[in-house]
This record gives structure tokens, C-alpha cells and sequence, in this order.
């Protein structure tokens, strides 16, 4: 089991890096999005989570290039807004609010809310009508997510967002080692 919980965590990495390789090139084709002072953006973090998390955060200044952004939800050990000066490349704006979703299955790749940032994960059961049992992508950590709490994984491509939508896991591993 721990061997099969390894595969799919290296599948599930290679279908990211190639997904980012995408994003990249698609960036240098489009017109480079600007933000302003006030923007509402995500800012992708790699420090909780091996595949990255998106953070609420608010543009305070920049030149196009870099941002220094205020996040939503982080505090200093004093109190304060945690202030960060970040890439562009490490923004996108805020995703549209997506239709609720009821249909959840196990198996299906997400993003839930948790710790103040979005994370992608794997779908294990579905508890009742509003509760969701998860699990980190990347991680064994498991744990209940309200139905408000997840949503569709959606990509900024070409400056408009698309839905990546739900992408089964064994969808991935009969992509990569097919039967």
C-alpha cells in the first residue's frame, strides 16, 4: 500500500509540473497581466504542502515583475498583517466563486480550504450532506471539509480562467500505467 500511496504521489507531481510548464508557456504567449493597488490575488505558496497553496492576498505595490502583497488570514507573531514581496509569476487573480457543487466522489482531485489557503486534494468519502473526508495530495494528513469549504480546481490560462474539473485519480494512474 505504501508503494502504491508513493506511485500515485509521483504521478500526481509529474501531472502538476507539466500542468506549471503549460501555465508558463501560455504566459509568455499572452500580454503580461498587471495588477494594481487594492487587486484581490492568489499567491502560490510551497512552504505547507509539497504541490503548493493558493493564499488570499491584497496588492499593496509593484513594478510588474514583483508585487508586495498583504495576505488575508496571516499574522506576525506581533499581530500584524504578514507583508511579502512576491514574483508575478506567483499570482494569479481570484478565481471566480464557482456554481456549488453536491456531487463530489471519492477519487475526485479538489481544492479545499484550509488554514486560510486553498490546497489540492484527493476526495476519500463523502460524510452526509456536508462533510467531505480528504486527504492533502502529498500527504497522508486526513481530515473532514465542509461542503463550503472546496471547490473545483480551476487554472488561469490565456487570461481568462478555465476549469481543470474533477479529474478522478485512477483517471491519472490509467493515464501513466495503463492496465
Amino acid at each position: 500500500m505504501l508503494f502504491f500511496n508513493f506511485v500515485l504521489f509521483l504521478t500526481l507531481i509529474f501531472v502538476i509540473e507539466q500542468q506549471v510548464s503549460r501555465l508558463k508557456f501560455y504566459s509568455c504567449m499572452s500580454a503580461i497581466m498587471r495588477f494594481k493597488k487594492g487587486n484581490k490575488v492568489e499567491v502560490l505558496s510551497k512552504v505547507e504542502v509539497p504541490c503548493g497553496s493558493w493564499l488570499s492576498a491584497e496588492i499593496i505595490c509593484g513594478n510588474g515583475h514583483h508585487y508586495t502583497v498583504k495576505y488575508e488570514g496571516y499574522q506576525d507573531d506581533a499581530g500584524e498583517a504578514i507583508v511579502e514581496r512576491v514574483s508575478r509569476k506567483d499570482i494569479r487573480p481570484c478565481p471566480p466563486l464557482p456554481e456549488f457543487m453536491e456531487n463530489w466522489s471519492p477519487g475526485d482531485v479538489v481544492e479545499v480550504f484550509q488554514n486560510f489557503s486553498w490546497k489540492m486534494a484527493t476526495v476519500l468519502k463523502v460524510l452526509g450532506k456536508n462533510y467531505i473526508l480528504v486527504r492533502l495530495l502529498g500527504s497522508s494528513l486526513e481530515f473532514h471539509v465542509s461542503k463550503f469549504d472546496i471547490r473545483v480546481r480551476q487554472s488561469w490560462q490565456d487570461d481568462k480562467w478555465i476549469i481543470v474539473g474533477k479529474v478522478p485519480s485512477y483517471f491519472l494512474l490509467n493515464i501513466f500505467f495503463p492496465a
